[in-house]
C-alpha cells in the first residue's frame, strides 16, 4: 500500500475515533451545563448532522483538493469546533458550531 493512502486511512481513522469520542463527551458536557434532554439532543444531532454533510460534500470535491490541504482544513475545523464548545455556553451559538 502507497505511503499517501496509509496516511489518509490513519488520519480518517483518528478523525473517525475523535467523531466517536465527541458523540460520547459532547451530551455530557452539555447535561453539565445545565440543558435539558431536548437541548443535548438538539446540538447533539446537529453535531452529527453537520460532520456527515460536510463528510459527503467533501467526497464530492475530494479529487480536486490535494489530500493534505483537505486533512490539515478537516484538522483545524475540528480543532475550532472543539474550542468553541470548550468556551461557549449559551445555546444558539452551541447551535451554530454544531
Amino acid at each position: 500500500m502507497p505511503r499517501d493512502v496509509r496516511l489518509v486511512l490513519v488520519a480518517r481513522s483518528l478523525r473517525a475515533f475523535g467523531d466517536g469520542y465527541v458523540a460520547i463527551l459532547l451530551p455530557l458536557h452539555l447535561s453539565r451545563l445545565g440543558y435539558d434532554a431536548f437541548g443535548v439532543g438538539l446540538i447533539s444531532t446537529a453535531s452529527l448532522l453537520g460532520s456527515a454533510l460536510l463528510t459527503l460534500a467533501l467526497g464530492l470535491v475530494a479529487y480536486q483538493i490535494p489530500r493534505r490541504r483537505t486533512l490539515l482544513a478537516a484538522s483545524l475545523l475540528m480543532a475550532a469546533t472543539g474550542l468553541g464548545f470548550a468556551g461557549i455556553e449559551a445555546f444558539w451559538p452551541l447551535l451554530v458550531i454544531a
